[in-house]
Protein backbone atom coordinates (compact mmCIF):
# COMPACT_ATOMS: atom_id res chain seq x y z
CA UNK A 1 0.00 0.00 0.00
CA UNK A 2 1.72 3.33 -1.70
CA UNK A 3 0.52 6.59 0.56
CA UNK A 4 1.21 10.08 -0.78
CA UNK A 5 2.64 12.17 2.25
CA UNK A 6 1.67 16.09 0.81
CA UNK A 7 4.14 18.05 2.45
CA UNK A 8 7.35 15.93 2.07
CA UNK A 9 5.90 15.08 -1.99
CA UNK A 10 6.82 11.96 -0.81
CA UNK A 11 5.54 8.45 -0.60
CA UNK A 12 5.25 5.86 1.82
CA UNK A 13 5.04 2.29 1.82
CA UNK A 14 3.14 -0.30 3.84
CA UNK A 15 2.88 -4.12 3.75
CA UNK A 16 -0.81 -4.59 2.32
CA UNK A 17 -1.72 -7.46 5.39
CA UNK A 18 -1.85 -7.14 9.02
CA UNK A 19 -0.09 -9.94 9.97
CA UNK A 20 -0.75 -11.49 13.79
CA UNK A 21 3.11 -10.51 15.17
CA UNK A 22 2.14 -6.81 14.01
CA UNK A 23 -1.02 -7.34 16.29
CA UNK A 24 0.49 -8.56 19.24
CA UNK A 25 3.70 -5.55 19.06
CA UNK A 26 0.94 -2.98 18.40
CA UNK A 27 -0.92 -4.42 21.58
CA UNK A 28 1.88 -3.79 23.66
CA UNK A 29 1.17 0.21 23.90
CA UNK A 30 -2.32 -0.55 24.98
CA UNK A 31 -4.15 0.45 28.52
CA UNK A 32 -7.02 0.27 29.47
CA UNK A 33 -8.76 1.75 33.20
CA UNK A 34 -11.45 -0.56 35.31
CA UNK A 35 -13.48 1.89 36.89
CA UNK A 36 -14.80 0.67 40.73
CA UNK A 37 -17.83 -0.46 38.63
CA UNK A 38 -16.16 -2.54 35.96
CA UNK A 39 -16.37 -0.09 33.36
CA UNK A 40 -13.57 0.20 31.55
CA UNK A 41 -11.68 3.48 30.24
CA UNK A 42 -9.40 3.61 27.04
CA UNK A 43 -7.17 6.16 27.43
CA UNK A 44 -6.84 8.71 23.95
CA UNK A 45 -2.82 7.76 24.09
CA UNK A 46 -3.71 4.19 23.52
CA UNK A 47 -4.76 5.04 19.86
CA UNK A 48 -1.51 7.11 19.03
CA UNK A 49 0.92 4.74 20.73
CA UNK A 50 -0.81 1.51 18.62
CA UNK A 51 -0.63 3.84 15.54
CA UNK A 52 3.00 4.58 15.78
CA UNK A 53 3.61 1.16 16.81
CA UNK A 54 1.92 0.15 13.37
CA UNK A 55 3.64 2.49 11.39
CA UNK A 56 7.34 0.91 12.31
CA UNK A 57 5.86 -2.43 11.68
CA UNK A 58 3.85 -2.13 8.80
CA UNK A 59 6.18 0.35 6.65
CA UNK A 60 8.31 -0.98 3.95
CA UNK A 61 9.88 2.57 2.94
CA UNK A 62 9.87 6.21 2.29
CA UNK A 63 10.85 8.41 0.09
CA UNK A 64 11.51 11.36 2.63
CA UNK A 65 14.97 12.72 1.87
CA UNK A 66 16.92 12.60 4.67
CA UNK A 67 15.00 10.64 6.93
CA UNK A 68 15.66 6.85 7.52
CA UNK A 69 12.48 5.11 7.14
CA UNK A 70 11.10 3.95 10.28
CA UNK A 71 11.68 -0.07 8.97
CA UNK A 72 15.24 0.80 8.75
CA UNK A 73 15.35 2.23 12.52
CA UNK A 74 17.21 -0.12 14.89
CA UNK A 75 15.45 0.85 17.48
CA UNK A 76 12.48 1.93 18.59
CA UNK A 77 13.44 5.16 20.58
CA UNK A 78 15.04 6.27 16.87
CA UNK A 79 11.73 5.59 14.84
CA UNK A 80 9.98 7.74 17.43
CA UNK A 81 12.64 10.69 16.95
CA UNK A 82 12.46 10.06 12.79
CA UNK A 83 8.69 10.26 13.58
CA UNK A 84 8.65 13.47 15.64
CA UNK A 85 10.51 14.96 13.27
CA UNK A 86 8.25 14.60 10.01
CA UNK A 87 5.26 16.98 8.93
CA UNK A 88 2.10 16.93 11.01
CA UNK A 89 -0.04 16.61 7.60
CA UNK A 90 2.32 13.70 6.36
CA UNK A 91 1.94 11.45 10.23
CA UNK A 92 -1.93 12.08 9.08
CA UNK A 93 -1.72 10.46 5.68
CA UNK A 94 -0.02 7.62 7.48
CA UNK A 95 -2.14 7.58 10.52
CA UNK A 96 -5.05 7.85 8.31
CA UNK A 97 -3.79 4.60 6.60
CA UNK A 98 -3.41 2.91 9.44
CA UNK A 99 -6.67 3.53 10.96
CA UNK A 100 -8.50 0.12 9.97
CA UNK A 101 -5.34 -1.93 11.63
CA UNK A 102 -5.39 0.36 14.42
CA UNK A 103 -9.47 -0.63 14.91
CA UNK A 104 -8.81 -4.41 14.44
CA UNK A 105 -6.23 -4.43 17.23
CA UNK A 106 -8.10 -2.86 19.85
CA UNK A 107 -11.39 -4.36 18.69
CA UNK A 108 -12.82 -6.88 22.06
CA UNK A 109 -16.13 -8.78 21.88
CA UNK A 110 -17.74 -6.05 23.48
CA UNK A 111 -18.98 -2.45 21.56
CA UNK A 112 -16.98 0.59 22.83
CA UNK A 113 -18.53 3.98 22.90
CA UNK A 114 -17.18 7.99 22.69
CA UNK A 115 -17.78 10.65 24.90
CA UNK A 116 -18.99 13.56 22.86
CA UNK A 117 -17.31 16.11 25.16
CA UNK A 118 -14.33 14.54 26.01
CA UNK A 119 -13.80 11.93 23.10
CA UNK A 120 -13.23 9.44 26.12
CA UNK A 121 -13.27 6.01 24.78
CA UNK A 122 -15.26 3.67 27.05
CA UNK A 123 -16.07 -0.16 27.33
CA UNK A 124 -19.10 -1.29 29.23
CA UNK A 125 -18.27 -4.19 31.35
CA UNK A 126 -22.25 -5.75 31.08
CA UNK A 127 -25.15 -5.23 29.11
CA UNK A 128 -27.28 -2.98 31.16
CA UNK A 129 -24.12 -0.68 31.06
CA UNK A 130 -24.38 -0.87 27.30
CA UNK A 131 -27.64 0.21 27.42
CA UNK A 132 -27.02 3.17 29.38
CA UNK A 133 -24.73 4.40 27.33
CA UNK A 134 -26.38 3.89 24.42
CA UNK A 135 -29.65 6.16 25.94
CA UNK A 136 -27.09 8.33 27.12
CA UNK A 137 -27.28 10.33 24.11
CA UNK A 138 -23.76 11.88 25.96
CA UNK A 139 -22.07 8.65 24.22
CA UNK A 140 -21.79 7.44 20.40
CA UNK A 141 -21.29 3.75 19.34
CA UNK A 142 -17.93 3.33 17.92
CA UNK A 143 -18.89 1.43 14.32
CA UNK A 144 -16.46 -0.79 11.78
CA UNK A 145 -16.59 1.43 8.88
CA UNK A 146 -14.62 4.48 8.31
CA UNK A 147 -16.50 5.15 5.04
CA UNK A 148 -19.24 6.14 7.24
CA UNK A 149 -18.06 8.84 9.37
CA UNK A 150 -16.44 11.91 9.26
CA UNK A 151 -14.14 10.71 13.07
CA UNK A 152 -11.36 9.00 12.38
CA UNK A 153 -12.40 6.34 14.58
CA UNK A 154 -15.80 5.67 12.77
CA UNK A 155 -18.64 6.83 15.14
CA UNK A 156 -22.29 6.06 13.25
CA UNK A 157 -24.28 5.77 16.23
CA UNK A 158 -27.70 8.12 15.36
CA UNK A 159 -27.20 8.64 19.17
CA UNK A 160 -24.62 11.79 18.54
CA UNK A 161 -25.91 13.15 15.27
CA UNK A 162 -23.39 15.88 15.46
CA UNK A 163 -20.44 14.10 15.28
CA UNK A 164 -21.03 11.95 12.67
CA UNK A 165 -21.47 11.82 8.73
CA UNK A 166 -23.52 8.51 8.36
CA UNK A 167 -27.40 8.06 8.52
CA UNK A 168 -29.32 6.67 11.27
CA UNK A 169 -30.35 3.33 10.86
CA UNK A 170 -33.09 3.02 7.44
CA UNK A 171 -32.31 6.57 6.38
CA UNK A 172 -31.79 6.31 2.06
CA UNK A 173 -28.30 7.39 1.26
CA UNK A 174 -28.12 7.35 -2.99
CA UNK A 175 -31.09 5.63 -3.02
CA UNK A 176 -30.55 2.65 -0.74
CA UNK A 177 -32.03 1.69 2.19
CA UNK A 178 -28.61 1.47 4.74
CA UNK A 179 -30.18 -0.58 7.78
CA UNK A 180 -28.41 -3.68 6.52
CA UNK A 181 -25.21 -1.51 7.10
CA UNK A 182 -26.08 -0.34 10.18
CA UNK A 183 -23.67 -1.42 13.30
CA UNK A 184 -25.27 -4.37 15.47
CA UNK A 185 -26.83 -3.26 18.83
Amino acid sequence: MEVHLPYADATATFKERLQAGDRFDAQRGFRIEIQPDGTRIVDGTNTSLITRRLLRRMMLSWTIPGLPSLAECATEEIAWQVLDKIDDDDYDAMATAMEPWVRKVMASGRAQYRHAGTGALVEPATQADEDKLEASGEFAREGDDPKTSSRPTGITSPAAPALTASPAAGQEKDGKDQTAQSPST
